[in-house]
């Protein structure tokens, strides 16, 4: 693939088309963080700790005019992104390895130098930083909750959906952790906003939603890196010549199965999440936190695959066991390829590309990434709801079987038969 890069100049499908925007979701936003109008102007939908993060790490003086001529001037954004790709590997491996030593530097490879990982460091994404503090939060590094608990809080602070990284917690029902979450997360939340005079919850909501609009309205780059089929669908029913592609029966299958499909997925994940709610000591916190992750970015229409990372950090937390356990794992993996085969040519275009500093010619193609990895969610999802389910269907038949067991015994209390002792391993 270096070589390659070397050859064309620039990063091939499925990174970003736009070869000369390489860091600018860094640059971009560092440049409001010295500029007023983030929120009214340029309508972000960071929250007040991100421009607070870049305001630290950049040069006042090099976004004076534009946020091109920052990315010219000012290296320290590629460096510390860069830095803490390192880092987040480093972390990743000694996450897993906490977990199971033997599979723990495939794992750490995999995500941390795997499409999720390279495409944010593209992109120089806030979802870098972010990673960081998240791996420290749910990496059972610290003895002491309350270290775990301020890091999970700074990385909702920085991505608002992880408040879904919670569920675990929740649903096995760690109320003391949840309410000290739900504390420190306002805590930073509001020292941040009054250190930034700007980005109230009304702005950011304001602006989530019309980014929402913009990203439906975004046509070819829905596909790029897409997370889910919804995307698809909205370009089957557009006027792009899908049909003269995969043929019209084809494509008739594929808009009655796909909706069937993702309703499916999130059906039976939601279908889990409540019942692991009621038998809280059977699933994983990873497993459900996973779960509860899976379910928005089939159903929504997003070009953020990046933040699969968050999700696949959680899957690589399961054992192999099983049908299910196997297939999610499997298709993690295959998320984090970090190369793709195209199928057909849209257009082609030239473009200044950043890496090579130089101009270029590059396609904008359909590729079996864009046609796959959808899938590969969907299955991900699929994989935990049969596992999940196994593992509540063996839990139920084995209370059922203790207490038939209690029952032919005889005598005594049947509770305290089947119920587990006051001390000992937990």
């Amino acid at each position: 693939m270096v070589n390659q890069v070397l050859d064309i100049g620039f990063l091939p499908t499925p990174f970003f088309h736009d070869k000369g925007d390489t860091f600018m979701d860094w640059y971009n936003p560092a440049y409001w963080a010295h500029h007023p109008g983030a929120y009214e102007d340029w309508g972000s939908i960071y929250p007040p700790l991100s421009f607070i993060y870049l305001y630290i790490f950049s040069r006042p003086s090099c976004f004076i005019t534009g946020s091109g001529d920052g990315r010219s001037c000012d290296p320290q954004g590629y460096i510390l992104i860069s830095s803490l790709v390192a880092l987040n590997l480093l972390l990743l491996w000694g996450a897993f390895r906490k977990n199971t030593v033997k599979t723990a530097l495939p794992r750490a490879i995999a995500l941390g130098l795997g499409m999720c990982m390279l495409f944010g460091w593209e992109r120089g994404n806030l979802v870098i930083p972010c990673f960081t503090f998240f791996v420290l939060a749910y990496g059972n590094f610290f003895k002491r909750g309350w270290l775990s608990i301020l890091f999970a809080a700074v990385a909702i602070n920085f991505k608002p959906y992880l408040l879904l990284s919670a569920s675990g917690r929740l649903l096995r029902r760690d109320w003391r952790w949840v309410e000290y979450l739900g504390v420190w997360t306002l805590v930073v939340y509001i020292t941040s906003y009054i250190v930034w005079r700007d980005g109230d919850p009304a702005q950011i909501i304001a602006n989530t939603v019309g980014f929402g609009g913009a990203v439906t309205a975004a046509g070819y780059g829905l596909l790029e890196y897409t997370t889910t089929y919804t995307d698809w669908l909205a370009l089957l029913n557009s006027d792009y010549p899908i049909m003269h592609i995969v043929g019209s029966r084809l494509l008739e299958t594929m808009q009655a199965m796909i909706p069937l499909m993702i309703k499916g997925g999130a059906l039976g994940a939601i279908i889990v999440l409540c019942t692991a709610a009621l038998r809280p000591d059977v699933l994983t916190r990873t497993r459900i936190s996973a779960l509860a992750m899976a379910i928005i970015p089939t159903i929504s229409r997003s070009q953020g695959g990046y933040s699969m990372i968050f999700l696949i950090f959680f899957v690589f937390f399961e054992p192999w066991r099983g049908i299910g356990g196997s297939m999610a794992l499997i298709c993690a993996y295959l998320w984090c390829i970090p190369v793709d085969f195209t199928i057909w040519i849209i257009s082609y275009f030239n473009s200044y590309s950043f890496i090579s500093n130089r101009n270029v010619s590059a396609a904008m193609p359909i590729t079996f990434g864009q046609l796959l990895r959808p899938a590969f969610l969907l299955f991900i999802e699929y994989g935990l709801v049969i596992a999940s389910l196994g593992d509540l269907v063996r839990d139920v038949r084995r209370g059922s079987s203790n207490r038939a067991n209690a029952l032919s015994s005889g005598g005594g209390d049947i509770r305290a038969q089947i119920s587990p002792p006051a001390s000992g391993a937990a």
